[in-house]
């Protein structure tokens, strides 16, 4: 196997894994030699195509594969999927609409329409958040699969955050309690939490498989746009997000 070929079945392997992994079982499971695999991973290192973890040394995608995949989203049909949607509940409920990938366990917003308020809210494209902050997130994390909702949860601990920046307390009794009922829903809000004077809603959207691909969201600052008016919401952006889900592949 030559080099662009370990780096390719090395990259395939870690997009098809949730969760780090470590040098020893990548070269097992890619029939390579540990020091083949080290060499490969050094230089998807050097180019930020993967990120190796402080404490145990794994690796997972980093961020200039994410840069690439930003690219070719609209291959995988999500954002081209989610624009007339965005677009027709910005209309119908004039704030701003956004639209998040999923990156593992990790979100990043990939579209937004501004609201047609003077004074609005603007997220930034490209920008990488944990799945357990914002509604958009935890949208995404109650429907994905146990292991991978504790290891976001272990990702929250290992971060040493234990207040919202509005400073309520972080408590994962709580959280886990919240996914639950997300799941119940459909849909979730969330207002202070990753910023301070705005409120949001998100539904999950899903591809093949029922996979949990992203999310669409909708928000605003305080008080026009509060936790009632996101709630009442709900229902909107669940249908929205239901909508993209069947065009990406989901199951009816």
């Amino acid at each position: 196997m030559n080099s662009a070929d370990r780096v390719i079945a090395i990259l395939s392997y870690l997009a098809s894994n949730s969760g780090p992994r470590g040098v020893t079982e990548i070269s097992k499971k890619q029939g390579l030699s540990k020091s083949s695999a080290y060499r490969a991973l050094i230089s998807l290192k050097r180019a930020q195509w993967v990120t190796q973890d402080s404490e145990t040394k794994k690796y997972s995608l980093g961020a200039g594969v994410l840069e690439l995949g930003l690219s070719i989203l609209s291959r995988l049909d999500l954002r081209s999927a989610s624009l007339p949607y965005l677009n027709e509940l910005r209309n119908t409920t004039h704030e701003a609409t956004m639209l998040s990938a999923r990156v593992d366990l990790e979100r990043m917003y990939i579209e937004q329409i501004q609201s047609d308020h003077e004074v609005g809210w603007k997220v930034e494209l490209g920008r990488r958040f944990p799945l357990w902050l914002g509604a958009p997130g935890k949208a995404m994390l109650a429907f994905m699969s146990e292991s991978e909702i504790e290891m976001a949860i272990d990702n929250l601990r290992k971060s040493g955050i234990q207040v919202y920046v509005s400073g309520r307390l972080v408590d994962i009794d709580k959280l886990r309690k919240e996914l639950a009922e997300i799941r119940r829903q459909g849909f979730t809000v969330s207002s202070g939490e990753r910023l301070l004077a705005v409120a949001a809603v998100a539904a999950p959207i899903f591809g093949c498989n029922h996979q949990v691909v992203g999310a669409i969201s909708l928000g605003g600052p305080l008080p026009r746009f509060n936790l009632d008016l996101a709630t009442r919401y709900g229902p909107l952006i669940s249908q929205a997000a239901r909508k993209i889900s069947l065009r990406l592949g989901d199951s009816p």
